[in-house]
């Protein structure tokens, strides 16, 4: 949100304890769950990437979920306080939970998405 002061900066990232989530691929921001100040967060990082994929795609692919986190916020099940960290990361509040990609097959059936789209 403009004009806030955002919660840490990059360099506090370095030596706070971290686990990696997601390295993701060569496009893909790295995943990670970083702890400071007793707060747990999820930061996507473009970072470690090439500089024309953190450049173009990170950047925008930033900007776009922070939109849409921002839109979301109040709605339960969405991570609290997205900001940018910097140009090439962005962090949210870590929401415990199953990813879909490590959901049981069984529970993704239609009732899952008809109250999933409920939600909106």
């Amino acid at each position: 949100m403009p004009g806030t002061t955002p919660p840490f900066m990059r360099a506090q990232l370095s030596s706070a304890p971290r686990e990696l989530l997601r390295e993701g691929r060569w496009a893909n921001a790295r995943v990670s769950r970083v702890t400071l100040d007793g707060v747990d967060w999820v930061v996507k990082d473009f970072a470690p990437r090439a500089w024309w994929v953190r450049q173009l795609v990170g950047r925008f692919l930033l900007r776009r979920e922070l939109r849409a986190l921002e839109r979301l916020q109040g709605l339960a099940g969405v991570p609290a306080q997205p900001f940018r960290v910097d140009a090439f990361a962005l962090a949210a509040r870590f929401t415990p939970g199953v990813t879909l990609n490590h959901a049981p097959p069984q529970s993704l059936n239609a009732a899952f998405f008809v109250a999933l789209e409920a939600l909106f």
